[in-house]
């Protein structure tokens, strides 16, 4: 919830465009199924949770934001 926070707070002192927002909800969905992905008991799907949803996560913010400077 603080990533999202976070980022949600720099695209309004950014006032960035409706490309980042669009951008925000596909990273908060991305966050909550890399969450579910991966439980106490187990964690056979440790590397995909960790090092593949954080590669679309870091994507999809940095298409989204450079989307919505272009957008402008």
């Amino acid at each position: 919830m603080l990533t999202v926070a976070l980022l949600a707070g720099v695209g309004l002192a950014m006032t960035l465009s409706w490309p980042f927002w669009v951008g925000l909800v596909i990273i908060t969905a991305l966050l909550v199924y890399e969450h579910q992905l991966v439980s106490p008991d187990d964690l056979s799907r440790l590397d995909l949770a960790f090092f593949n949803m954080n590669g679309y996560i870091s994507i999809t913010v940095l298409a989204a934001t450079v989307a919505a400077l272009w957008v402008r």
